[in-house]
């Protein structure tokens, strides 16, 4: 009995890392879908936000020592923090304010590199997370530059019909166009397509682009 036992639990325990690594890779090879070798991959960001119980200045002495930022400048006053540091090519921005709701904490991190990277800085901030958080949102995206001729609207189009995207809504913009497209999975996905006299760039967030563009 207590052989089947512990083999009952030794496979649900080996199923549950097997779910865990293909959700953790889900986003790394969705983007990869999306680039191709069409473009040069210039950056990849995350950005973390949630409330916390803790106080502002606790909270960013905790980041930065989770974190190991170890050059930064920072800003603090009564009811807000600002910190914008480097740690391995990574750069960290940390914002904090005090609201109706409590402490409210922004982190970001983008790292300029040439492969589509995103679950690995996604793990980074998830060690942030401790019993005071709560209502915790992340944020991605990735941007290349096109580096092949080819008709990049038509072939966003069709990728998405193939993935069986149940919503796609594009809007022309001044330098080229914005989507927002929502999988079958609920999975919503932002991207743009901007010229510009460098180049052609492609920028793509879940849920939203949260960096300019």
């Amino acid at each position: 009995m207590r052989k089947k036992l512990f083999l009952i639990i030794s496979i649900f325990f080996i199923a549950s890392l097997i779910i865990g690594q293909s959700s953790n890779l889900t986003l790394d090879v969705l983007y990869k879908d999306i680039f191709t070798d069409n473009y040069e991959v210039l950056e990849n960001g995350v950005k973390l936000q949630y409330y916390t119980k803790t106080n502002l200045e606790e909270e960013k002495n905790r980041i930065i020592n989770i974190l190991s930022i170890n050059n930064y400048n920072q800003k603090i006053s009564k009811n807000s923090i600002y910190v914008n540091g480097d740690r391995n090519n990574i750069k960290f921005e940390i914002k904090g304010s005090l609201n109706h709701k409590g402490n409210f904490i922004e982190i970001q991190a983008i790292e300029n590199n040439n492969k589509i990277n995103i679950m690995n800085l996604q793990k980074k901030l998830s060690k942030i997370k401790d019993k005071y958080i709560e209502d915790e949102q992340y944020f991605t995206f990735t941007k290349g530059k096109l580096i092949k001729n080819s008709d990049e609207k038509s072939r966003l189009n069709k990728l998405f019909k193939e993935k069986k995207a149940k919503e796609n809504e594009t809007i022309s913009i001044s330098s080229g166009i914005t989507s927002r497209v929502k999988l079958k999975n609920e999975l919503q996905i932002n991207y743009s397509l901007c010229d510009y006299n460098s180049g052609t760039y492609l920028i793509v967030g879940t849920p939203i682009i949260f960096i300019e563009y």
